[in-house]
């Protein structure tokens, strides 16, 4: 990306994947690391979970909204398919707090 980051810089769309591809990455890295680490209790988990997947929710929200008027319905479908599983996420979070079914 940083070759070309005029180019990147000066159109949205381009920006659009800029900005969600590493922070989808990252979000990722983020849960997996939170996830793995010992000696926390499942409401921790839980807590940390909700708190990353709302932080990509807002991120992939203002960058659909900014790069909406300039992209495609192509370029759109994908982070709309990935914003849809985030609210599986939370619900999977708030069961992981209350212990279960």
């Amino acid at each position: 990306m940083t070759l070309h980051l005029k180019e990147i810089a000066a159109q949205p769309v381009h920006r659009h994947r800029a900005r969600t591809i590493p922070t989808g990455f990252t979000a990722v890295f983020a849960r997996c690391g939170l996830v793995l680490m010992g000696g926390q209790s499942r409401q921790a988990v839980a807590a940390e979970l909700v708190l990353v997947v709302a932080g990509v929710e807002v991120i992939l929200l203002r960058s659909i909204r900014d790069a909406a008027p300039a992209a495609s319905t192509g370029v759109l479908l994908r982070p709309l398919g990935s914003f849809a599983c985030l609210p599986a996420e939370h619900a999977s979070a708030v069961v992981l707090f209350a212990g279960g079914w």
